[in-house]
């Protein structure tokens, strides 16, 4: 067989029920295995075993998580994203566990010490992997009731390695699943205010140090903000991640035209006071939908490098050349190939 590893094919022949009718599905198997060791594992098992990867893996990274939709091409950003999301599919299957307030050791009222023991392995989890988990973990299942002032409250299961009752109340808690939303924000000053939604680098070497650099200019701007809050005694996250970014940029000319220490130190003065006196409103308990405001222009892709273009096609209009109109679409696909040849 030109199949690599390759040293069984069989074919199998199943009944399957689909659209309420029974219809005969025909399987070809490949296997590395002998024939003996198949029939050990039961080759049927194995067949059906199939279907639970393409009726649960699949689905959830290709469609759920947008795994198909990837633009990402070099081979080491693919593995870490490709990671993140499993990682998120194996939090998701751990979040579908029952809660039960009758068992474990009770702390308090509505909280409880709770021990999850290891299930069933997944289907796209090596064997090594899980081996090299715990047989079981004690977590802390937590119901707390969040007041959001012009809302109904709500009643959230929170479930959280944080054990000790006295050092993190449920209240405590609480205010920290309502403060879920500052990580949203912290987002968008990466991908928006620094620009980081879209790298441009292309090898592997260079997209590590244009994330290591976008992560070292947001925590230099939270950084001075930090400051800010602590000389003025204001809330950090009152003070806003661009206007601090805008303020950095204005005064940094000023810092270097400074002709002393104390000067500078002036300058730093007065920036922490400035970020300290304009606040943003606070909204408490602050959720937004995942929308996009802005509509997108109407253009099309640029999908080939600009010099093969003469122009770029736009809501079916477009500039014809001066020497001859064109008339029909293989002329104008011509041009837009080979933008210097003349049109006999």
């Amino acid at each position: 067989m030109g199949f690599p590893g390759a040293r069984l094919a069989d074919r199998l022949a199943d009944r399957v029920r689909r659209r309420r009718k029974w219809c005969r599905e025909v399987v070809y198997l490949l296997s590395s295995l002998t024939l003996e060791e198949l029939q050990a594992q039961g080759m049927l098992k194995l067949k059906r075993g199939y279907r639970v990867i393409e009726s649960r893996l699949h689905p959830c990274l290709d469609i759920t998580l947008g795994e198909d939709r990837s633009r990402v091409r070099t081979p080491r950003p693919a593995r870490i994203l490709g990671t993140l999301r499993r990682i998120v599919m194996s939090l998701a299957n751990t979040a579908r566990r029952r809660l039960d307030f009758r068992q474990g050791k009770l702390l308090g009222k509505e909280d409880r010490l709770v021990v999850w023991r290891r299930g069933r392995k997944p289907t796209y989890r090596s064997p090594e992997y899980w081996a090299g988990l715990p047989d079981e973990i004690t977590v802390r299942v937590v119901r707390v009731r969040a007041h959001v002032p012009g809302f109904r409250t709500r009643s959230v299961m929170l479930v959280t390695t944080l054990l000790d009752p006295v050092k993190y109340p449920p209240q405590a808690l609480a205010q920290l699943y309502l403060r879920r939303w500052e990580m949203e924000i912290c987002f968008r000053n990466l991908k928006t205010t620094l620009q980081m939604e879209h790298l441009s680098c292309k090898s592997p070497d260079m997209f590590d140090r244009e994330l290591r650099l976008h992560f070292l200019s947001h925590n230099l701007v939270r950084r001075v903000a930090l400051e800010a809050a602590r000389r003025h005694l204001v809330p950090v996250q009152r003070i806003s991640f661009a206007g601090t970014l805008g303020a950095m940029h204005t005064f940094a000319e000023a810092c270097l035209r400074a002709p002393s220490q104390k000067a500078q130190q002036r300058v730093r003065e007065e920036l922490y006071r400035l970020l300290a006196a304009d606040l943003v409103p606070e909204r408490p308990g602050r959720r937004e939908p995942r929308a996009v405001k802005r509509r997108p222009k109407p253009y099309p892709l640029l999908t080939a490098p600009c010099r093969r273009y003469r122009e770029i096609l736009h809501r079916n209009r477009y500039r014809r050349p001066a020497n001859k109109p064109i008339s029909t679409r293989a002329e104008l696909r011509a041009i837009l190939i080979n933008p210097h040849e003349r049109i006999p």
